[in-house]
């Protein structure tokens, strides 16, 4: 499952994140990337630890993963987004958008639409494409596909770790990689997860 990458370079945290942090001592980037990789951590355990106790296709478990993921780091964890974001879809859309993107999901397997990778990866950039979260949205999508790939039997992806870049390198062909996607051609980030 992919992990947080510790920045290269850092800087202080402006006033607004500073704000919503729980835990007041971090200043900087690189503080606040190690703190959250702990958190991580944390939520990757639950989820190993998680009985199967009903599709992790539910906004309740897409809520509960983020809560896991963010819920020592940020107030909002764990919470829909609430304000205007300049990406992303309208905050007062956010809770149909999730629970169309779930609905779609669940006929891709129940038709066997798609292979199994495919309908992972899908689901992780329709729900990158809402932002559903204020913060951690493409760690919380990422994961949440890795748990989907899970519940469907398959190994979970690598998100770009087996190919060994520098962090930088990796964000940069993500970010490209969801670009392509949103104009409607996966296979760029399908072939970046298994990468």
């Amino acid at each position: 499952m992919s992990a947080i990458a510790l920045p290269s370079r850092t800087w202080a945290l402006d006033l607004a994140e500073r704000q919503a942090l729980i835990p007041m001592h971090l200043s900087t980037t690189y503080e606040l990337a190690a703190w959250e990789q702990a958190n991580f951590a944390r939520a990757v355990a639950w989820l190993e630890q998680r009985p199967r106790r009903g599709s992790v296709l539910t906004s309740r478990f897409l809520r509960n993963l983020h809560k896991h993921m963010f819920g020592e780091t940020w107030e909002h964890a764990g919470h829909y987004r609430r304000s205007k974001s300049p990406v992303g879809v309208p905050a007062w859309t956010v809770s149909t958008r999730v629970e169309d993107v779930i609905a779609r999901t669940r006929d891709w397997i129940q038709m066997e639409a798609y292979p199994a990778d495919e309908i992972s990866i899908r689901f992780h950039h329709r729900m990158s494409q809402i932002r559903p979260f204020e913060r951690g949205n493409g760690r919380a999508t990422r994961l949440s596909a890795d748990a989907l790939m899970h519940e469907l039997r398959q190994a979970p992806f690598t998100w770009g770790a087996i190919s060994r870049l520098p962090a930088a390198e990796l964000s940069e062909r993500y970010a490209a990689a969801i670009r392509i996607a949103d104009g409607d051609n996966i296979s760029v980030l399908l072939e970046f997860a298994r990468s």
